[in-house]
């Protein structure tokens, strides 16, 4: 039990002393940033998706 405590207090010295945390600046950064790339990632998807649909569309068009 001693080592599962011990564990615990190890990680909070290491959260509050080792860890260097983002500024605001630098959170708002990366958060535009993800927010960007989830926006471009999801619009390659759409992209995708809707063009898929419209070739497959046609090619069972084409068979019928």
């Amino acid at each position: 039990m001693s080592a599962f405590i011990n564990f615990f207090k190890e990680s909070y010295t290491e959260v509050k002393d080792k860890v260097t945390w983002p500024t605001w600046t630098e959170l708002l950064s990366s958060t535009n940033v993800v927010v960007i790339a989830c926006l471009v990632l999801s619009l390659a998807i759409a992209v995708s998706d809707f063009g898929l649909n419209f070739l497959l569309r046609e090619i069972i068009k084409a068979l019928i």
